[in-house]
């Protein structure tokens, strides 16, 4: 007769067992999600994000939503977490709320010039020698950047009593860029609402008094909407 054999159950491996083979799935996980989070983010973000790093304005509303859609992404994302800085403060968030946002991502994203612009404009009231060396680091990472132009003069005038000579001479060329580039239009009339900014305009013309009157003769007709 064959020879009959016995086949046992499986014995069911211990919890802690199993709870060990698990710990790679687990692992990776943990660190897919946040990342997965970072990125539905940041993806949700983009037209708005690509906007502001033209310097294209938005409503407001567009701003307020950028910086809530942002505040889901990784805290050591940097540039994200600049971009929700940024995009908070041009909601109108309180530069006090808004400048560790800041400080935190240039922490993860030192070497972004656009970061250091966007503390800059946060530190400009309550701390403007620290504004100064945030927007003087930013011209040295990025002296020709074309879409900062915009940005750091807006942030240079009313900090421009705390700037080093040649922070001053670098900002004087972007506003010359300003005043002759038409695609800086929007630019232009941004400058000439902050504090400051009239005077660095007309610093741009020293020695040049008929094209000053010409300009200002421009901007009038412009306002009057001739």
């Amino acid at each position: 007769m064959p020879e009959e054999r016995n086949f046992a159950a499986p014995r069911l491996q211990p919890w802690w067992i199993r709870l060990a083979l698990a710990l790679p799935f687990l692992a990776i996980v943990a660190t897919a999600v946040p990342q997965l989070a970072d990125g539905l983010a940041q993806e949700a973000a983009y037209t708005a994000t690509a906007y502001m790093a033209m310097d294209v304005p938005l409503p407001r509303r567009s701003y307020r939503l950028t910086a809530a859609i942002l505040s889901h992404a990784s805290s050591s994302d940097g540039e994200a977490q600049i971009a929700r800085a940024e995009a908070a403060s041009l909601a109108g968030q309180s530069p006090a709320m808004v400048a560790p946002i800041a400080e935190a991502a240039l922490n993860h994203a030192p070497a972004s010039a656009r970061g250091w612009i966007v503390l800059a404009r946060l530190l400009e009231d309550r701390n403007p020698r620290r504004a100064a060396a945030a927007l003087n680091l930013a011209l040295e990472l990025a002296p020709r950047e074309y879409y900062l132009v915009g940005p750091r003069v807006e942030a240079g005038a009313p900090l421009w009593k705390y700037l080093p000579q040649d922070a001053r001479d670098t900002l004087l060329g972007d506003a010359r860029m300003l005043v002759t580039d038409p695609d800086f239009h929007q630019s232009l009339l941004a400058l000439l609402a902050e504090p400051g900014g009239p005077e660095l305009l007309t610093r741009t013309f020293a020695g040049h008094p008929d094209e000053l009157r010409a300009f200002n003769r421009n901007m009038a007709r412009e306002r009057l909407g001739l």
